[in-house]
């Protein structure tokens, strides 16, 4: 269907690039409005030559220096935004829409510990070679290799024991356990671009750097793997609806590529990305047809923006309090054991923070009009998840702002209050002196925090609020240098985010504890903080593994949210409303709203045959 219209006056490390999968799909936004003049014409029948002209969201990129190995660590390009139009993945799974769509794939089944998918046989890389099942089971299985040798894990992944091509079009995944079709979509399988053609390289080619790896131990199999590690791969040779065409400083073009399977729908001939200061403007003057992320602009903006299609809406930010747990001596922690020592290892000291923070103040501090606050107890769900009933928040804790229980949490975690100076002290007499972090990048975050440290302050501790530039804020988070951070993370799926293992990885490393194996005592029964019938142990990696292979909401997904409340790593403050958008005086949009709304809309209207992006007639 159409989309609909109304006026309308933003460093992971090596491990978890390998536990989680080397090449994800970016994480965008999606959604349509109009307002104002409406189309110049119908939209063309034919194709034309025009360009369809992007705002490149990523401000870090460096175009003219891009390459597109997978396995380089310090490399953007490989699995964000350019490369979602230059390589097609196997299948897009549709985190809102909890759907699955074949891409490459055009069927696929599960049987008990096995996925076999069955490839299209009309595809084909840039050069015209055929896009084969060797070529995806040889990026799955470096993955898994890799991942073996630098993490000494037997199984870096959590879902793929290994991938076998069993001809040229059908692909069979080996897995650790029979999980639920959905689980290894939204986690394994869906958005994995395929960059990886087998028979791609200068002096060994992808399969032998496999080969190598797979026929090398000790120190010798290290170097291979460091070697592949380091290797550029300076040329893109995709499979997408596009082929990359030239690199400048600040743009990058590509062209309609007459082989792919989808090429006939597409009714223009070049795709551009630009690097714009400012995109707003971009879009407002008409210097960008799209932009994928940041709308709504600032009012003043906003309002002369004219027309546009909404997209990527369903995706939103979550700025939320986050809380260092301080626990270095674990593999994802990239900090040295007793870098610093957080106040906020203390669950009390947590939730005491939480119920002397006002979420509201910190809301009214958020720049401009895309932020709204939270207003759900702490779950790590979307409010339309909760809004939907997929658990039952009775009885979770809030944490609204209550100074009383704050108190009493600062005492059941060892503190003692002097009331002549109104101060926290800690058992050696020392003020509670915590630290607070901020990116100067970042407004919510430099105002979010300021309105933190002066509550915190009123409050009776002593924080310190350090305002650092982004590659300091990058690097002290991960080396655990830190008590509190407003951070943010993404809120796009029907189950939030909790049952995405990527996520939770990501936490480990930035939380410094380990949330697979940790143990957390939570207060029973569910809904119940005070544990009228005592206590119970979860840990969180076997929780999600048994979610994964049951698929059963209402009993895991209702018990890991409990325990996120009651633990506390962190608390929801406020959303960052963002979309993007499409210009609709000059481009017609068309699909379903799981498509539009969803992920990178921008490419998947052009990849779906059921989704269009069309010029109108000049």
């Amino acid at each position: 269907m159409p989309t609909d219209s109304n006026g309308l006056s933003s460093p992971i490390s090596r491990r978890t690039a390998l536990k989680t999968g080397i090449a994800g799909g970016v994480v965008a936004l999606a959604g349509c409005a109009t307002n104002g003049d409406g189309p110049v014409g119908d939209p063309v029948e034919e194709r034309v030559e025009q360009e369809f002209r992007v705002a490149n969201h990523r401000g870090a990129y460096e175009f003219e220096t891009a390459h597109w190995s997978p396995y380089d660590p310090n490399n953007s390009m490989s699995d964000f935004d350019p490369p979602g139009l230059l390589y097609d993945p196997y299948v897009v799974y549709l985190h809102s829409a909890d759907e699955t769509r074949g891409v490459i794939a055009e069927d696929w089944q599960m049987d008990g510990d096995v996925l076999e998918m069955e490839l299209r046989d009309d595809y084909e890389w840039h050069n015209g070679d055929p896009v084969v099942a060797q070529d995806y089971a040889t990026q799955w299985n470096l993955h898994l290799e890799l991942g073996r040798i630098l993490s000494d894990d037997e199984d870096p992944n959590a879902f793929v024991d290994e991938a076998e091509a069993v001809d040229d079009h059908m692909i069979r995944f080996h897995l650790h356990d029979e999980f639920g079709e959905q689980f290894i979509m939204a986690n394994a399988l869906g958005n994995d671009l395929n960059i990886v053609k087998a028979d791609l390289g200068d002096d060994r080619t992808y399969a032998e750097w496999l080969e190598e790896l797979q026929n090398t131990d000790g120190d010798e199999q290290e170097q291979v793997a460091n070697d592949l590690l380091e290797w550029n791969q300076e040329e893109a040779i995709g499979n997408g609806v596009f082929e990359l065409d030239d690199i400048g400083d600040n743009t990058m073009h590509a062209t309609l590529y007459e082989g792919h399977p989808n090429a006939e729908n597409v009714l223009f001939t070049d795709y551009v990305w630009e690097q714009y200061e400012d995109q707003h403007i971009a879009f407002q003057e008409g210097q960008v047809d799209g932009i994928t992320v940041t709308l709504p602009a600032p009012a003043d903006i906003e309002q002369q923006l004219g027309d546009y299609h909404k997209i990527n809406g369903d995706y939103l930010h979550y700025h939320s309090v986050l809380f260092n747990f301080g626990d270095y001596d674990i593999p994802a922690s990239a900090a040295d054991d007793g870098a610093y020592d957080p106040y906020t290892d203390d669950r009390n000291f947590r939730k005491a923070i939480a119920y002397a923070v006002d979420r509201s103040s910190v809301a009214q501090t958020a720049p401009g009009d895309s932020y709204e606050p939270i207003d759900l107890p702490p779950c790590w769900l979307t409010e339309e998840a909760a809004n939907d009933g997929i658990v039952d928040l009775d009885g979770y804790d809030h944490y609204e702002t209550d100074l009383d229980a704050a108190h009493d949490h600062m005492e059941a975690a060892g503190y003692e209050y002097d009331e002549g100076d109104e101060l926290w002290y800690d058992e050696d007499g020392e003020t509670v002196e915590i630290i607070l972090m901020a990116n100067t990048g970042s407004g919510i975050q430099r105002n979010g925090l300021n309105a933190i440290n002066y509550e915190l302050e009123e409050f009776g501790l002593d924080p310190e609020l350090n305002i650092v530039d982004e590659a300091t804020y990058g690097n002290r988070r991960l080396n655990g240098e830190y008590d509190i951070l407003l951070d943010d993370g993404g809120g796009f799926s029907v189950r939030g985010i909790m049952w995405i293992d990527a996520v939770w990885n990501w936490y480990s490393e930035l939380m410094h504890v380990d949330w697979y194996n940790d143990s957390f005592e939570v207060p029973m029964p569910i809904g119940d903080p005070s544990g009228s019938d005592g206590t119970e142990d979860i840990v969180l990696g076997d929780e999600l593994g048994e979610w994964h292979r049951t698929g059963d909401d209402d009993v895991h997904l209702q018990r890991l949210t409990w325990m996120y409340n009651q633990v506390l790593p962190q608390f929801e403050v406020v959303a960052g409303l963002d979309h993007g958008g499409i210009r609709a005086d000059h481009w017609h949009v068309e699909g379903p709203d799981s498509i539009i709304d969803n992920r990178v809309a921008e490419y998947n209207l052009l990849k779906l045959e059921d989704a269009d992006l069309i010029p109108y007639e000049q």
